[in-house]
């Protein structure tokens, strides 16, 4: 190979040989070729027997709890040649790294700012008031909360740059209210922890909700008149078509 190239690729010495910096081009060149080959095998494989490949999938952490245990469950009985690997991450995190093409598959709020990417809506939720079990306002708990009412009470909250944020925004500006923000973070651990303070209320979409709810750690209120609702799209490798219609099929055989 030195001698077809027309120079060396390697620097020879009794303790052994370490590549030139040719022979580190022709190194890099050859790990991508090899990449290349196995790609081209599995995409062979997959055309001829089952889907098969890995797909990263980048997901907002407020669906990640709902979506990722079912999902991973439903792939492994209907496509199991697909590897998947799923990071929670913060909504514009998510937003980033789908632009840049660092990852197949995205599920992330609605979000005006999307570029260079192929979305498909998913479903649509709406947001609900939380509160302590213990707060003034747990005493309607189950009941629908007017927004109006809603806002009375100081909260936390998201950063303004994340999706459902700007919806409570606009939704509170239309309504000539006024939205008192104590504490602001992008991590729902903290929100809740701050809920649980009993010094502040929050607004999140349902799916942030179900597990604490559940557990009967918070108190949630549907928000009505104006109801406030958040979309979620899915945005795009055979593989990663594959994982966006597992999605669909399970939210559509969701109970009501």
């Amino acid at each position: 190979m030195e001698e077809e190239l027309g120079t060396r690729l390697f620097l020879r010495t009794p303790k052994g040989t370490t590549p030139t910096d040719a022979g580190i081009i022709l190194r890099d060149h050859a790990i991508r070729v090899l990449e290349r080959v196995e790609l081209a095998r599995n995409d062979v494989i997959s055309s001829v027997y089952e889907v098969a490949g890995e797909v990263a999938l980048h997901i907002n952490n407020a669906m990640a709890g709902k979506l990722l245990p079912p999902l991973v469950k439903a792939l492994n009985e209907r496509y199991p040649g697909v590897m998947l690997h799923g990071t929670p991450l913060p909504s514009h995190q998510v937003r980033l790294n789908l632009e840049k093409g660092r990852v197949d598959l995205g599920v992330l709020p609605d979000y005006e700012k999307l570029t260079k990417v192929n979305a498909k809506h998913l479903k649509q939720e709406p947001l609900y008031f939380l509160c302590d079990p213990d707060h003034e306002a747990a005493c309607d708990a189950g009941r629908p909360i007017r927004l109006q009412d809603a806002m009375r009470y100081p909260m936390v909250t998201t950063h303004s740059d994340q999706p459902f944020r700007q919806c409570i925004e606009d939704a509170v500006k239309a309504q000539d209210l006024s939205h008192i923000v104590r504490f602001e973070t992008n991590e729902l651990i903290m929100i809740f922890s701050h809920v649980a303070s009993g010094h502040a209320c929050s607004i999140l979409p349902q799916c942030a909700i179900e597990e604490r709810e559940r557990l009967g750690s918070i108190i949630t209120r549907r928000i009505v008149d104006p109801e406030i609702t958040q979309s979620y799209l899915i945005l795009l490798s055979t593989a990663s078509l594959a994982v966006r219609d597992t999605v669909l099929l399970l939210l559509q055989n969701e109970d009501p």
